[in-house]
């Protein structure tokens, strides 16, 4: 729940227009021991992405420093929904 606030909050902060988090239709969160996988599903990622080239990279690295996940790697995948 930590991580979902925690990229909602990084997308809004982020994005040209205020209304952000409509854009994201829904976190999905798989927990392994050595591997946290985070899956974004939003309407438009463009907008995330176009702004800002190292976006995806500096949220990661964000997350890595909030949630210490110094044993775990963290994979952030960003998928389009064809009909938002």
């Amino acid at each position: 729940q930590k991580i979902r606030d925690f990229i909602k909050n990084y997308v809004q902060k982020n994005m040209k227009i205020s209304s952000g988090v409509e854009g994201i239709a829904r976190i999905e969160i798989q927990k392994r021991i050595d591997l946290i996988q985070v899956i974004i599903y939003m309407g438009f990622p463009k907008l995330l992405i176009e702004n800002r080239p190292r976006g995806i990279e500096e949220l990661q690295m964000n997350l890595q420093k909030e949630f210490n996940c110094v044993n775990r790697k963290l994979n952030i995948t960003i998928t389009r929904i064809a009909k938002p």
